[in-house]
Parts: structure tokens; sequence; C-alpha cells
């Protein structure tokens, strides 16, 4: 029985370790501005993957637990009657105390791989807004870039024609001057 606990307490850390692994690796990657959309959409559906396989792995854990305890009260029934109810109940309390404790750890890791889907989903949300901001300035700096290229196009028709009327009063001028003037 206590093998079986240890057991439990190792695939437990493990799973914690793998949960804070995914989240420092999403902290990175959420810092790295070059990602595409789709691999942020894919980080996002890992870490909330992730989250959810961890509480599906813990709530199995607890129902395994749940059935080990109702075979020991059932047993410590049987017990009882032969004599060996002290070293039973010990262990029972023992059982129990390791109950709560681990319900009180499942309950904390919930909450925390719950904290972290939020906060993923959250830094999803911001991320997307800074796109959507991005993409509205550079629509706005192009439509600038295009009025501006209208605008030196006029200038430089004006100037042509300016140029050219310059050019037609000079011939005016010598063809309508008297000579000896």
């Amino acid at each position: 029985m206590l093998e079986e606990n240890i057991a439990l307490e190792i695939a437990q850390k493990q799973s914690m370790n793998k949960s804070a692994h995914l989240w420092l690796g999403a902290e990175q990657l959420s810092k790295n501005t070059d990602l595409s959309d789709a691999s942020r959409k894919s980080l996002v559906f890992e870490l909330n993957e992730c989250a959810c396989n961890c509480i599906l792995k813990l709530r199995r854990r607890n129902q395994n637990l749940q059935s080990t305890i109702q075979v020991l009260q059932d047993t410590s029934l049987v017990l009882e009657e032969s004599g060996l109810n002290e070293e039973l109940i010990r262990e029972k309390e023992q059982l129990q105390s390791d109950m709560e404790t681990i319900k009180s750890d499942k309950a904390r890791q919930i909450k925390d791989l719950s904290r972290k889907r939020t906060t993923s989903t959250e830094l999803w949300m911001l991320w997307r807004g800074r796109v959507m901001e991005t993409s509205g300035k550079l629509s706005q700096l192009e439509f600038e870039k295009r009025q501006l290229h209208r605008d030196l196009e006029q200038a430089r028709e004006k100037g042509e024609w300016v140029e050219s009327w310059r050019g037609s009063c000079s011939d005016c001028r010598r063809t309508n001057s008297w000579p000896g003037s």
C-alpha cells in the first residue's frame, strides 16, 4: 500500500513538472514576437489539452484511492473481529490523512492549471489585439502612402504644366516684341 502511495506521489510530481515545463515554454514563446498565428493557436491548444489531461489523471487517481479506501474499510470490519483492530485503525487513519493531503494537492493543482489556462487565453487575446492594432496601423500607413503618391503625381503634372506654360509665354514674347524696342 505504501508503494502504491509513493508511486502515485511520483506520478503526481511528474505531472506537475510537465505542466510547469509546458507553462515555462509558453511564457518563452509568448515573448517571441516572430511566432505565427498558427503557432500561438497550437500552443494554446497544447496547454489546454495538457491541463485537461492532468485534471483527468488526477480524477482517475482520486477514484482509485477512494476504491482502495473502500476496500480497506471493508477489510477493517473483518479484521476487527479477529483482534487486529488497532493496527488497522492506525493504517486507516494514515490512509485518510494521505487521502486528505492528496485531495488538497489535487485541488491546488486544478486551481493552478485553471489559472494557467486562463493566463494563456489572456495572452492569446492580448497578442491577437496587438496584431489587429498593427494591421489597422499598417492599413492606415498604406492609405497615406497612396495619398502621398497621388499628391506627388498631381504636383509633378502641375509643374510640367507650369513649365510648358512658361515656355509658351516666352515664345509669345519673342513673337510679339517690336524690333528695336
